[in-house]
């Protein structure tokens, strides 16, 4: 009985682990900031040009002028959802929305308990619209 149990349990999360594989894909590689908002506001040009986002495998990174972090990301592709996980040091994580499309990425982050109901500007939240980078 316990052998279909872990069966079945495989068959289950089997597909799951595929199509986080396959989203994680489209996440892969380096990304700049072509536009973003904090709070509502819009970031500084300055930031902009500087920040940078890494996707590699689970591990994510972001780079700017004044602030480094390496971490690791889950995804539920089902839900549209990420979710950075704290790096070293720090207690809270970034929860957020994303979309794809064309050639852009958009996430909506909060380090609020809650996910953004949606991928619009507003108090507590960073809007952030990213290009891959050309390689």
């Amino acid at each position: 009985m316990r052998r279909i149990a872990l069966a079945l349990g495989l068959l289950l999360i089997g597909p799951a682990a595929a199509d986080d594989a396959g989203e994680r894909a489209k996440f892969a590689g380096a990304w700049k900031l072509k536009a973003g908002t904090a709070d509502g506001g819009p970031l500084p040009a300055e930031a902009r040009e500087a920040a940078r986002l890494v996707f590699t495998g689970d591990r994510f990174a972001f780079k700017s002028a004044l602030i480094q972090m390496d971490t690791t990301y889950t995804l539920d592709p089902a839900k549209g959802t990420i979710v950075i996980a704290a790096p070293k040091g720090e207690t809270t994580s970034l929860r957020g929305r994303y979309k794809f499309e064309d050639k852009t990425l958009t996430l909506c982050l909060t380090d609020k308990a809650d996910f953004p109901a949606d991928l619009g500007a507003g108090p507590d939240r960073m809007v952030l619209v990213l290009e891959r980078e050309k390689q």
